[in-house]
């Protein structure tokens, strides 16, 4: 096991009717763990302020995990509960009813962060971060709009590798190897939803 900063964030929505389905995306950055609860704090929110431009105002952001380890397993460190401290947050994401609809539950945009690195088949390993609530081209359903797109990229660009992404920029849970490009995919994708219980808070 080896030190790493990951953050998990749960975001809730409707979903076939129930205004509870929550899913989640877990992220490690190369800078290391914060060292306190407010360091985590600062962190999380920052996080969460880069996901909220690209989730809908249907869409809330409601607990963020903290983990110091790239145990596939660790417990987290940190936790923080926007439903009991000040309200979830609310995406933030402004669409254009002539222009673009929102997607259905189950389907997803991807975005991916390609490491400098290839596996054993010689290809490239990515990052990959699936996002649901996003938005279409209207009357173009496997197209992600080109308003929603451009947000995508901001989001991908501020999670990048070096000095300009958010706590060091991305890595891999257990590689250290440099994010060397990103992409958003134009295309719509499914990533079936699955209820889960919530996990459990960190240890006092």
């Amino acid at each position: 096991m080896a030190s790493v900063t990951g953050i998990t964030l749960i975001k809730k929505f409707t979903y076939r009717g129930d205004a509870n389905e929550e899913w989640s995306n877990t992220y490690h950055f190369v800078s290391a763990p914060p060292t306190d609860d407010a360091g985590w704090a600062a962190l999380v929110t920052e996080l969460a302020e880069i996901e909220q431009p690209v989730l809908n105002s249907f869409t809330t952001i409601v607990r963020a995990y903290g983990y110091d380890s790239d145990d596939e397993h660790a417990a987290s460190v940190y936790t923080k509960d926007w439903e009991l401290d000040g309200g979830a947050l609310t995406g933030t994401y402004s669409f254009s009813s002539g222009t673009e609809e929102m997607m259905a539950g189950d389907q997803a945009v991807l975005v991916s962060w390609r490491l400098a690195v290839k596996n054993s088949k010689g290809k490239w390993i990515y990052l990959r971060k699936y996002l649901h609530g996003g938005f279409e081209t209207l009357g173009g359903p496997d197209s992600v709009s080109t308003a929603y797109k451009a947000a995508l990229q901001t989001y991908a660009d501020a999670l990048d590798d070096g000095s300009t992404g958010l706590h060091g920029g991305l890595r891999a849970r257990t590689r250290t190897d440099d994010v060397t490009a990103n992409q958003v995919s134009p295309y719509t994708t499914t990533r079936t939803l699955r209820r889960r219980g919530k996990r459990p808070l960190a240890s006092p």
